[in-house]
């Protein structure tokens, strides 16, 4: 049971970092950019567009589905690539580093 509720966890964690980075890359700089500035400025970016959408709507759970599933494709759609991709040997490092600080997280 309790591995099924850290699975979910990270699922949750690992999907939501990449909406938020996926609106990060909509920002144009003239530097490097790289995954963390992304979710930095994904940050700024949803709390903008959360703010203008709640002027004229109810944030409900349909909204922020929505904001989460188009922050998913604006990440695949501009990285180009696919989800098989993403498993290679550069990208399990921060698989175990994010499995490192999972305790930190059920504290």
């Amino acid at each position: 049971m309790i591995f099924f509720q850290i699975l979910i966890f990270i699922l949750g964690i690992t999907f939501l970092s990449l909406s938020i980075s996926g609106y990060g890359r909509l920002i144009n700089l003239d530097i490097k950019k790289d995954f963390f500035l992304n979710i930095f400025l994904g940050f700024i970016l949803i709390s903008l567009i959360v703010t203008l959408i709640h002027f004229f709507f109810k944030i409900n759970f349909f909204i922020s589905i929505l904001i989460f599933t188009l922050g998913i494709i604006f990440f695949f759609y501009q990285r180009k690539i696919s989800l098989l991709s993403l498993i290679k040997i550069d990208n399990i490092y921060y698989f175990i580093i994010i499995l490192l600080l999972i305790p930190i997280f059920l504290l």
